[in-house]
């Protein structure tokens, strides 16, 4: 979120679309499912902007080099984080990440 707020910009995440292994789906209350795979814990993915134009190269690279490339959402000009279920409505979350260099 402090990301896009520098930036002036805004994001719309998919949900359903973060990635999640099976042993996280079967362990992992439902209730605390999202808010796990959005903040919690430490397992990492690379989080990438990409132009749309790019999106198709991309993938094929990523493909060829054995790596996932997961499209979770779209940068907006609409400054702040917004989260979308399945349906597309909205979803409110209240995330605070770890801030490396923050006074």
């Amino acid at each position: 979120q402090h990301v896009l707020a520098a930036s002036g910009l805004g994001a719309e995440i998919d949900a359903a679309s973060l990635p999640m292994s099976a042993a996280f789906a079967r362990q992992a209350p439902d209730a605390d499912r999202l808010a796990l795979q959005a903040a919690g814990g430490d397992d990492y993915e690379l989080c990438v902007c990409l132009p749309a134009s790019s999106l198709a190269a991309a993938t094929a690279a990523c493909r060829d080099a054995g790596v996932a490339l997961t499209v979770i959402g779209r940068i907006t000009a609409e400054p702040g984080l917004r989260w979308r279920a399945a349906s597309g409505e909205a979803i409110t979350m209240n995330l605070s990440g770890y801030r490396h260099f923050h006074d």
